[in-house]
């Protein structure tokens, strides 16, 4: 298993906690310096490094979605819509258009 920081999702969180104004520091947190594991990759490159180490890739999935931006809303949902809210991320995680704007996102393969 690989858990690993999505850039796609880094820019959002900044994006929504600061302004426009310095748009430099916000693409700057995308920049990974190469061969970084840990910080703002792409699930792609992790599917990269996995199959560089000969895994099977069983599930490459966004763990929260875009929870951490609707944190607000989540925490106040009523338990039957977090209820709801959930089933729709479980049914998504693994959505390839998607995975990259999570927070955070897991990687399972299989020797």
């Amino acid at each position: 298993m690989f858990g690993f920081i999505p850039g796609y999702g880094i820019i959002i969180l900044i994006l929504a906690e600061r302004t426009f104004g310095n748009m430099d520091e916000v693409l700057a947190a995308f920049e990974d310096g190469g061969d970084c594991l840990w910080k703002a990759t792409t699930p792609a490159k992790m599917e990269g490094y996995a199959k560089q180490a000969g895994l099977k890739i069983l599930y490459n999935i966004g763990a929260d979605g875009i929870s951490f931006v609707l944190a607000d809303k989540v925490n106040a949902a009523s338990d039957e819509a977090f209820d709801k809210w959930m089933e729709y991320i479980y049914k998504n995680c693994e959505e390839p258009s998607i995975v990259g704007y999570s927070l955070h996102g897991l990687l399972i393969g299989m020797k």
